[in-house]
């Protein structure tokens, strides 16, 4: 391909840059269908640059996002300190701690320990790989993000599904087997994300809507929130399980498999590291914390919470915990060399 080729498609490529400010400059001489909204094909421009933009990726996501925030204020539609505000509203800093917390477990190999140690116990036959690896994504999907689960697992599920391979030769059964194990991978994250305030990104946007707009009602904690959502999440997990395990498995269910696999690459993990010590700690610190921190009310007995025994402007919220605990893992000095990490 010629240089001048080559160019021409770069700027050809480049038809987003112009697209996006072109739309929004039309859509802004457009009248408002709703008198009541003045600026509402405003808005729509802005949305539709935004949108243009971030399909393309003619640029960095995030310097798309702040578009927004010039756009917003600079015609008018809301104050600055409005806009601001939005971009440092707290349950972002919840998204940031639970991101955060996803990448330290990913990077310290906490969720292979987990999900070999769960297999290395019931992945005798294809029915209890199945289970282990959707109670492996449930559990884990509780605390962490469903999009950053599956991240995570797909790796070990797919070397599962390698060694499920060799060991049987019958493709139509592979098949089955492959296809209950990644659906199972994909629907039990999301059933996780159910049963805590912090399993997916949809609880916290609702528990900050919830605190607005009835504060004065009973309120939502983590304990609360699980005495509901954990056993029904529970209930549809396993419901999950046996309708994958009745399309994909029906005949095939008991076929044997050897557990001492998993076990093999368990062993050779080694020994717990303390630096993965200390980021499982930190870990099951955060989760206590969130338990523990409002009032526990049991019959006529109420257990308080942590949060009761500190002044008010010094009670952390929920959405502040993992902030403090985070900035741990920066403070940790590493016992493995940086070479060994990455």
């Amino acid at each position: 391909m010629s240089e001048e080729s080559t160019e021409v498609k770069k700027v050809k490529n480049r038809w987003p840059l112009v697209a996006g400010p072109f739309i929004f400059i039309i859509c802004t001489f457009l009248p408002s269908p709703d008198s009541y909204y003045p600026s509402l094909m405003i808005m729509v421009g802005i949305t539709l640059w935004v949108a243009l933009w971030w399909l393309t990726e003619i640029t960095h996501i995030a310097v798309t996002s702040f578009l927004p925030f010039i756009l917003i204020p600079a015609t008018g539609i809301a104050d600055i300190k409005v806009i601001a505000a939005q971009y440092m509203d707290p349950i972002l800093f919840l998204f940031i701690g639970g991101f955060m917390i996803a990448f330290s477990i990913e990077k310290w190999g906490l969720h292979r320990r987990l999900a070999l140690g769960i297999l290395s116990s019931t992945g005798k036959s294809s029915s209890s790989i199945l289970f282990g690896i959707m109670f492996t994504t449930y559990f884990m999907s509780m605390w962490i993000s469903n999009t950053a689960t599956v991240m995570m697992l797909i790796s070990a599920v797919l070397a599962v599904i390698l060694h499920l391979k060799i060991h049987i030769p019958d493709k139509e059964v592979h098949r089955k087997i492959s296809s209950a194990l990644l659906i199972g991978l994909a629907y039990s994250a999301s059933i996780g994300g159910m049963a805590t305030l912090v399993g997916t990104p949809t609880n916290m946007i609702f528990f900050r809507a919830y605190n607005e707009k009835f504060a004065s009602e009973h309120p939502i904690n983590f304990v609360n929130w699980m005495s509901f959502a954990f056993p029904m999440s529970f209930v549809l997990l396993v419901f999950t399980f046996l309708v994958l395990r009745y399309i994909y498995l029906r005949h095939i269910a008991t076929v044997p498999f050897d557990p001492t696999i998993f076990r093999n690459d368990k062993l050779n993990l080694g020994k717990w590291t303390s630096d993965q010590k200390m980021v499982a700690f930190l870990f099951v610190l955060t989760t206590l914390l969130w338990f523990t921190r409002a009032d526990l009310q049991i019959g006529d007995t109420t257990l308080k919470g942590w949060a009761s025994f500190f002044p008010t402007p010094l009670r952390l919220r929920i959405v502040q915990l993992p902030s403090p605990l985070r900035c741990c893992c920066f403070l940790y000095p590493l016992k493995q060399r940086r070479e060994e990490i990455y």
